[in-house]
């Protein structure tokens, strides 16, 4: 699955005090190394701002252990943040202070 450009720059739109954080993400994505689901939440998070785990269960047909483990993998790089509990957790971008 490939990014299209345009995705980013609609993720610098929502956080123009970030540029260096979009650089940060144009380079995850350009990896050679990087896995197609780290993509998948990524592009999903810059069209619709967050995803949940259900969302993540449309994208993908991941075990419910490999989707916390790519989830996981994301917060320890400090790319995204969960937010809520329970049935209402759901990740999005990391902010920046």
């Amino acid at each position: 699955m490939y990014i299209p450009i345009i995705r980013i720059n609609r993720i610098q739109q929502l956080n123009p005090f970030y540029p260096s954080y979009i650089q940060g993400l144009l380079d995850f994505l350009s990896g050679k190394n990087r896995g197609r689901s780290d993509k998948k939440i990524l592009g999903f998070i810059g069209e619709k701002g967050y995803i949940s785990d259900r969302d993540y269960v449309k994208l993908t047909n991941r075990a419910k252990a490999t989707r916390s483990f790519d989830f996981k993998k994301l917060m320890d790089m400090g790319l995204i943040e969960r937010k809520g509990k329970g049935r209402t957790t759901y990740y999005k971008l990391k902010e920046k202070p």
